[in-house]
């Protein structure tokens, strides 16, 4: 199979062979079409539930039903959420092991 890219997916190729990143051109395209791959796989929420799931949250809104974060306290959660995806990590790459 013969592949021709437009002169900017070509410099965008060479830039990320020269970032480090990768390797080859081929392992650039290999990630690119893995990444597709997912993509294709992945089922998007209907345009209709999206829609749905907004009005919930503007109804709840207009109820008062919200939680308001100063910065420190949003901070604070944001660090609890890292602290969780870490902990998730760490038990997925020892299940895995």
């Amino acid at each position: 199979m013969s592949i021709t890219l437009t002169p900017e997916q070509e410099a965008f190729v060479n830039q990320q062979v020269a970032s480090g990143r990768f390797a080859s051109p081929e392992e650039v395209l290999d990630a690119a079409l893995h990444l597709f791959q997912i993509e294709a796989h992945t089922d998007p929420l209907p345009l209709e539930e999206l829609r749905r799931e907004i009005a919930l949250g503007d109804a709840e809104f207009e109820r008062g039903e919200y939680t308001t974060f100063d910065s420190a306290a949003l901070k604070a959660r944001l660090e609890q959420i890292k602290a969780e995806g870490r902990e998730r990590l760490a038990a997925q790459t020892k299940a895995a092991s």
